[in-house]
């Protein structure tokens, strides 16, 4: 069974995308629950600010406390620490408690709020990435966005040749004629 498209593209509204992306339960939402035991959401612009000022610490202390690195895209993003059982990639968000479920809620990062829940994960997912991790102008993150596609379809705006629209430049980048920025 396909997911209907709803209109979902790169161009979408961050507004938009936030009401396509949320649980109308709010922490009571199993979903949400079941991402948060599993992951994190990746931190982007005032995420930091919002979640520092909640708790009561700097951005450094939040990073140096909260916060793991993490390189997607070659890109350095930052989502909070997952607890990990012993030899396993995945883990419970540190923000997440069994009872009172996400203690970060009312600031959760964007991440969060668009891609843990809901019918259109995947091409809120994808909305996210294409937003706020792929750098157009960087040949290593065009390639590897080029391997996910070949496994996952996108949303109208994420196509290769939508991202890098000179087509001579994109064919040198896949081709590794250009390596590096």
């Amino acid at each position: 069974m396909s997911i209907p498209y709803v209109g979902i593209t790169r161009k979408t509204p961050k507004q938009d995308a936030i009401k396509y992306g949320n649980c109308d339960k709010g922490k009571a939402c199993t979903s949400c629950s079941h991402a948060c035991t599993m992951s994190s959401g990746f931190l982007v612009g005032d995420d930091f600010a919002k979640l520092a000022k909640h708790l009561g610490v700097t951005e450094a202390k939040l990073k140096m406390n909260w916060l793991e690195s993490v390189r997607l895209y070659n890109k350095t993003m930052w989502r909070p620490k997952l607890l990990r059982e012993s030899g396993k990639p995945y883990g419970q968000c540190v923000f997440y408690d069994d009872h009172e479920k996400c203690t970060i809620h009312a600031i959760k990062p964007l991440h969060c709020k668009v891609s843990t829940c809901g019918t259109y994960g995947e091409q809120l997912s994808h909305w996210f990435m294409l937003n706020h991790v792929i750098d157009a102008n960087d040949p290593v993150a065009v390639r590897e966005w080029a391997q996910t596609l070949k496994h996952h379809p996108t949303i109208p705006g994420g196509e290769l040749h939508e991202i890098v629209q000179d087509e001579d430049k994109l064919k040198k980048v896949l081709g590794y004629e250009i390596l590096h920025q």
